[in-house]
């Protein structure tokens, strides 16, 4: 009965994800899209997001962890970070996120953007890197800054532009720059990515994380054209990056970029 159950809710779950994978027939025009899809498959046949999940719960389980690193944002030394936290800290009661009232990206965005560096700098050492050794890599705030201002082409490491308060302004004022696009984020999010946590028993924590990361690079690829308006391209940057933020090995590019500003 057990097993008969189980085969059951596998093939129910087989069936929403082939059906959800339809639903992007009308996106098929969108650059990218294709390589997306692709590791959103490869993600269902591994046990990398449950390895990552488990990080996760070790890192924000680790009170000296969070006290050392967020204690009030105080003890943030990495300048990028010090002015994101001052111009998008805007939380209601300190976690909740009202997008109309607060805009497009608050620090929270960012904050899970660099707690999932910071998973994965945890994972790809077989948690075998202390919580110092990540603190000692600016804890990927450096990294950030590239992957900011260049999304997609951070490997290349150009120079950093100087910035100010209105490129954060800039991301809280982002919009959709249509229904498709704001759509298309929708079924990524509560399509795709929601049957893979129900499916491989996700923690909603790290689920956050993950949209979090995504919201925040699309808006700063939205903002490296130029534009105030998300498009499908954006959407599509924002999780792809997202993403490979998980199934690729980040601690090279961190160390790089913080060697790099030294």
């Amino acid at each position: 009965m057990f097993w008969d159950n189980l085969r059951c809710i596998i093939e129910g779950l087989n069936k929403s994800f082939e059906r959800k994978f339809h639903e992007f027939d009308e996106y098929s025009n969108v650059e990218g899209l294709c390589e997306l899809k692709e590791l959103i498959v490869s993600l269902r046949d591994t046990d990398i997001l449950v390895g990552f999940d488990r990080v996760a719960h070790y890192v924000v389980d680790d009170s000296n962890f969070k006290t050392e690193v967020y204690g009030g944002h105080s003890k943030i030394s990495n300048e990028f970070l010090k002015m994101s936290n001052k111009e998008l800290s805007s939380l209601l009661f300190g976690f909740i996120h009202i997008e109309y009232i607060q805009g497009f990206v608050t620090f929270n965005d960012i904050e899970g953007f660099l707690m999932l560096i910071q998973f994965n700098y945890f994972y790809y050492s077989k948690m075998g890197c202390s919580r110092f050794k990540v603190m000692e890599m600016g804890c990927g705030g450096d990294i950030i800054q590239y992957l900011s201002f260049f999304t997609d082409e951070y490997k290349l490491f150009p120079d950093l532009p100087d910035y100010d308060e209105s490129f954060f302004n800039n991301l809280k004022n982002m919009t959709y720059g249509d229904e498709r696009a704001r759509l298309l984020e929708d079924f990524l999010r509560c399509g795709y990515l929601s049957l893979i946590l129900v499916e491989q028993n996700l923690s909603g924590s790290f689920f956050n994380h993950i949209k979090a990361s995504a919201q925040y690079l699309m808006a700063c690829n939205a903002l490296k054209r130029g534009s105030l308006k998300i498009s499908c391209e954006d959407v599509v940057i924002g999780y792809t990056l997202t993403l490979k933020c998980i199934v690729e090995d980040m601690r090279p590019y961190v160390r790089s970029a913080f060697y790099r500003k030294k």
